[in-house]
């Protein structure tokens, strides 16, 4: 039989670890509510506020506290495990291209492997990109025209690469939309849009915007 004393030291063990479970969960939530209140998050120019959540939530799956980070290569074993390195090809190959370069750069530095979530969103950035710097517009159209058919035409955005990048983010894009951002971007008729076309259109929409705010 165990004693009064031994059953005493154990309930108020499993109260400590109950204890310091809940604080973990506390200390969470407040990272995630000093993150929502943030101009980063409030002010990101390639992602929306929903979506830096979104992101900070899967990061802190695979946040280690002691290295104060995350390994990327955690994340993408993750994806092969559950398949999505199948599903999800396009995001897949972004985040091992992401964590290749940083790997490379912390053999450089002779850096650890792991990255904040702040890097984490920055080196995302850089490969989605967004409409306010040529870099970003450069990464946006090497993201459509990512694709590792040898025989598909290279430098140019046709429907089937939009379709695919469609597909690849779960984005219901049927043919004829396909086709209507094509003539949007290049022209009537166009069944393609090249690099200038794409930088032309996107300058066209930020002159639009700057004017709309304007007025």
């Amino acid at each position: 039989m165990r004693s009064q004393q031994q059953k005493l030291s154990d309930s108020a063990q499993r109260n400590r670890q109950g204890g310091e479970v809940i604080g973990l969960a506390q200390q969470k939530q407040e990272r995630r509510a000093v993150l929502e209140a943030s101009p980063f998050a409030n002010n990101h120019e390639t992602f929306m506020k929903d979506q830096i959540l979104e992101f900070y939530d899967l990061f802190e799956l695979y946040f280690d506290k002691q290295k104060r980070g995350v390994d990327i290569n955690d994340i993408l074993a993750t994806a092969r495990t559950l398949g999505l390195d199948s599903k999800y090809q396009m995001v897949y190959k972004v985040l091992s291209q992401i964590q290749q370069e940083h790997h490379d750069q912390s053999r450089r530095l002779n850096k650890p492997d792991n990255v904040d979530f702040k890097e984490f969103i920055d080196l995302l950035s850089l490969k989605l990109g967004n409409i306010n710097s040529e870099q970003g517009v450069d990464a946006i159209f090497r993201l459509l025209d990512n694709d590792d058919d040898v025989n598909s035409k290279k430098d140019c955005v046709t429907k089937e690469k939009l379709l695919k990048v469609a597909n690849d983010l779960r984005y219901n894009l049927n043919e004829d939309e396909a086709i209507q951002i094509i003539q949007n971007v290049a022209g009537f008729q166009q069944t393609e849009f090249t690099y200038d076309d794409f930088q032309k259109f996107i300058n066209k929409k930020l002159k639009s915007r700057r004017q709309e705010q304007l007025s």
